[in-house]
């Protein structure tokens, strides 16, 4: 017989397996098993309209199955149609005045680099002299400028044609992907009833026990950080609608809402596109444009750090020191991709904490599975 102390570093080690085993299981998902998860989503998703057409047409609930995918790509396609047609439109209005704009910064940075090669020429130059080293070393410096940008050239024309080639693989991939995944959400939709009689088993009841415990505290906390996110979106719009006005941009209200989308993004925002723009201004020699989108950058950072710890303490219950520990760790595993998925990570952790299914592991290793025992 186990003594007590063994039995708690026995459940210890297997609560430990287990953690290991979901974040392994986790990672396979992400990278193998991430088309059957958005055919299951999508299938739970479709159960209601599927369910509603044999009320109403006293179909199959295999015509039933396929009426509501098709209805449902319909309508996405004439979404998606509508967005890109606004954000086309949109972008056409801005290009229609944007060449103007390349031109003069790619005037301003070919002066720069020119002034700064012919500085570095004529020191280059005087220092040979004086040296007394100009007939020697003229000729190999000429030659070498030469073959660097003939490399330079050369490397630029491969990487285009292997990223060029790397995009078209990634169309047929994802065209085919999504081809899969119409087809297996068609297949469960109509088999569900049937799947879910067949998972309905004595002996995963705890497992599907636990999986309906974390439905309702993960949908409250995807509202409230989704309750959160769009406060602070509309804050950030708010200030850069103020600025963009202030400036007199073009279309500073459509400027203001794309920015406000990319607000979204965690521990970048707006700030991917109002960088860009900073420097464009500099290079121009727009100074009073810097200073005031510095200054609505800087604003826009202010209210974040203002608002994101309070709106996230009431709503969610969270530090933020917490909150930027989860982002570096999931940047530090998923690379650039963990920081989209930082959102993700924050539900899911919220969500435990809620279901207390910490608390559940920490009494199974004191306790075994009667805690009064």
């Amino acid at each position: 017989m186990l003594s007590s102390k063994q039995r708690i570093i026995a459940r210890l080690l297997l609560s430990i397996i287990i953690c290991f085993g979901i974040y392994y299981g986790f990672l396979f998902t992400y990278h193998y098993l991430m088309p059957f998860v958005f055919v299951i989503l999508l299938s739970s998703l479709l159960q209601k309209p599927i369910t509603i057409i044999m009320r109403m047409t006293q179909l199959n609930r295999l015509w039933a199955s396929l009426l509501s995918i098709v209805g449902s790509l319909l309508c996405a396609g004439i979404l998606l149609r509508q967005v890109g047609f606004f954000i086309l439109s949109q972008l056409h209005q801005l290009v229609e005045i944007s060449p103007q704009s390349i031109n003069q910064t790619f005037k301003v940075t070919f002066q720069h680099i020119k002034s700064l090669t012919s500085r570095l020429e004529q020191g280059l130059n005087v220092s040979l002299d004086k040296l007394q080293l100009t007939h020697y070393f003229s000729d190999d410096i000429t030659q070498n400028i030469s073959n660097t940008i003939q490399n330079g050239i050369k490397d630029i024309f491969s990487t285009l044609f292997l990223t060029l080639a790397d995009g078209i693989i990634s169309i047929l991939q994802l065209t085919s992907t999504t081809l899969i995944v119409i087809i297996l959400t068609f297949l469960l939709c109509k088999d569900w009833h049937f799947v879910m009689r067949s998972i309905n088993k004595p002996s995963l009841s705890p497992l599907i026990q636990t999986i309906e415990s974390l439905v309702l505290p993960f949908k409250q906390t995807l509202f409230a950080y989704i309750k959160t996110q769009c406060l602070i979106s509309c804050v950030t719009t708010c200030i850069l609608l103020v600025g963009f006005l202030f400036i007199t941009a073009e279309y500073a209200f459509v400027l203001a809402i794309i920015l406000g989308f990319f607000d979204w993004i965690p521990f970048i925002g707006v700030g991917i596109l109002i960088w860009p723009w900073i420097v464009y201004a500099a290079l121009s020699g727009h100074y009073q444009v810097v200073i005031i989108l510095a200054c609505m950058y800087t604003t826009v950072l202010l209210s974040h750090h203002i608002l994101e710890p309070h709106l996230m303490a009431k709503s969610m219950n969270l530090k933020p020191l917490f909150l930027i520990s989860i982002g570096f760790f999931s940047y530090r595993l998923f690379d650039v991709w963990g920081i989209l998925l930082t959102p993700l990570f924050i539900i899911l952790i919220q969500t435990i904490r809620l279901s207390q299914i910490d608390k559940q592991i920490v009494n199974y290793v004191k306790y075994g599975y009667n805690p009064k025992n």
